[in-house]
């Protein structure tokens, strides 16, 4: 009893230290940067390279569709010529073929005389305001004009994804290099050669990613309004000098970072049940690549870059709610750390995090703010301690991916290993399916144990594996629950009693089965967990073998192992990623 008490004050001391670790001490000049979020622009162009598949993506190259997040800075130009794929190479190509300038055009409007307008700048001003920050200036006149002129500081916030795609296969040829390799196995151990199951088509192949961001700092834009921008009284000649000396200014650009992702641009075939209703084209399949592959890319750019973290006040606590949605590309179980700002007696900042939570109900919010709206964005606490308004929350991205072990106790016990996947985290860049904690698992098992069989004891050996979908629900802080159902099988092998069977050694006793149950989960710190699971096995038909032959005089896998269906608790840790 002592034993399990000083193991819970040493999870909870664990818990306590995992959280006092989140204090940093942030210098005043970083606050803005960890506080603040404004939408970025980005432009996406495709290198183009000497594979095959080149003419499909320039092809495919028209029809970029930039996420809701970011602002739409779509060029006419789409693709580029760089052979050498070096973040400084690449660089010097995108001054040489004036991208920066082209960006710039989009942002003032600029005319083919040279001139440039507001517009867009106000526009997007507008629509990266806040209903808070309109209540502020709707009071005057000038409020508006300042959140009008806010769009000018957005310029700083333009970005250049390029992309170069390599590895691309033909899923024919993938299936083909693994047949190869199966068969070759199958020659060398004197098996069965077994081709793959053929169940999609299209393209698959792996996208890396440079990232950009223009300069528009305050020396260049007392460069900009001062000698490039044309004024109504410009003379005619003054005119045509500042088109020409725009026209061969080199904006400064500066690279960011690197990143790699998956390109994916495959369906399944007709007949598959997660085929589409209607078999996409060769063009809409390279479509599909280059849309996956973005989406693939900023994911992992949103876990580095301060920039393209959403932060934003928490507006409510009961429920936990934030004027932020789909504008900002808000998904389904999105992970945000709540934290708190306090000030040290030196002046340094302290971010201190008090919660975990998640995205659950989505608003769509893709329209300029009024200051009316009385809609939120909610989530739900995953780990941590009480919230408060005016706690900021920001974007932390994570994989979705649950890894768990432990060991099993009654019926089909043993130790396991559990292999969670969040199916909205991964869904998300297709489809948003609004549906939390819904997670598809598999579970692998391994157990040992005597039995007595026809008056003879056994020492066997079993295996056992099972997937299904579970569905959790966070009923307290800290605190989770999830039913479960899955399909699995167990597999029982002794070589004496497959003898004695009249099979080979090498044969088993296999049996499946449907599991009924729910796990519960409490926090050690918010990416490790204590779990326990109640399972309850259902046996389906009778034990057959590799052949799926059945053993005569045992109808019944209980006929084998009494005790091997029915309940059983598992108990073990979970970490998240």
């Amino acid at each position: 009893m002592k034993q399990i008490f000083y193991l819970i004050i040493l999870l909870f001391l664990i818990q306590a230290f995992g959280y006092s670790q989140n204090d940093s001490g942030i210098t005043s000049n970083s606050v803005k940067a960890i506080s603040e979020y404004n939408r970025n622009a980005i432009t996406v162009l495709i290198l183009e390279n000497t594979s095959k598949y080149n003419n499909d993506l320039k092809k495919a190259s028209n029809f970029i569709n930039i996420p809701d997040k970011f602002d739409d800075n779509t060029l006419s130009i789409r693709t580029m010529k760089v052979y050498d794929k070096d973040a400084a190479v690449i660089k010097q190509e995108l001054l040489h073929n004036k991208i920066p300038n082209e960006i710039l055009t989009k942002w003032f409007s600029r005319k083919e005389n040279g001139e440039f307008d507001m517009s867009v700048i106000y526009d997007r001003g507008m629509y990266n305001a806040t209903d808070d920050e309109v209540i502020k200036a709707s009071s005057s006149k000038i409020g508006i004009a300042k959140l009008k002129d806010a769009g000018e500081a957005l310029i700083d916030h333009s970005y250049i994804l390029v992309l170069d795609y390599y590895g691309i296969q033909s899923m024919s040829q993938k299936y083909n290099k693994r047949d190869a390799a199966r068969k070759i196995k199958a020659e060398r151990t004197n098996t069965e050669f077994k081709r793959s199951k053929r169940i999609k088509n299209g393209w698959e192949g792996q996208a890396r990613a440079y990232l950009f961001k223009l300069s528009f700092t305050d020396t260049i834009i007392d460069v900009f309004y001062n000698d490039l921008w044309i004024y109504e009284d410009d003379k005619e000649d003054v005119r045509e000098a500042k088109k020409i000396r725009f026209n061969k200014t080199d904006f400064p650009i500066q690279f960011i970072m690197n990143a790699s992702g998956d390109a994916d641009g495959t369906q399944y075939n007709a007949g598959q049940i997660l085929a589409p209703a209607k078999q996409r084209t060769r063009e809409e399949l390279f479509q599909k690549m280059i849309a996956t592959s973005i989406q693939s890319v900023i994911f992992k750019i949103e876990k580095d870059l301060e920039d393209f973290k959403i932060k934003t006040p928490v507006y409510k606590a009961k429920p936990i709610s934030a004027k932020i949605g789909r504008k900002e590309g808000l998904k389904t179980d999105q992970r945000f750390f709540v934290v708190e700002m306090k000030q040290k007696r030196s002046g340094d900042i302290v971010a201190k995090r008090k919660a975990v939570v998640r995205a659950k109900k989505i608003i769509d919010n893709r329209n300029v703010a009024t200051g009316n709206s009385n809609e939120f964005s909610t989530f739900y606490q995953t780990s941590g301690l009480g919230i408060e308004p005016g706690m900021l929350m920001q974007q932390r991205n994570d994989l979705g991916i649950g890894l768990s072990a432990g060991y099993s106790f009654g019926g089909m016990g043993g130790g396991y290993a559990k292999l969670e996947f969040n199916i909205a985290r991964f869904a998300a860049s297709m489809v948003d399916i609004g549906i939390t904690q819904l997670k598809l698992f598999g579970a692998a098992a391994f157990d040992y144990q005597d039995y007595d069989i026809s008056n003879t004891s056994y020492d066997m050996s079993f295996t056992r594996w099972q997937i299904g979908l579970s569905k959790g629900f966070y009923i307290a802080r800290n605190f989770s629950i999830a039913p479960l159902i899955s399909y699995g099988q167990e597999m029982a092998t002794q070589e004496d009693l497959l003898v004695n069977l009249g099979r080979e050694k090498d044969d088993y006793i296999n049996i499946e089965f449907m599991n009924f149950g729910g796990y519960a989960t409490i926090n050690i710190t918010h990416f490790l967990q204590l779990m326990g699971t109640f399972n309850y096995y259902t046996l389906i038909g009778s034990p057959y073998d590799k052949e799926r032959d059945s053993f005569n005089g045992y109808s019944k896998y209980t006929d084998f192992f009494d005790d091997r269906y029915g309940m059983s608790i598992d108990v073990g840790i979970r970490l998240e990623f």
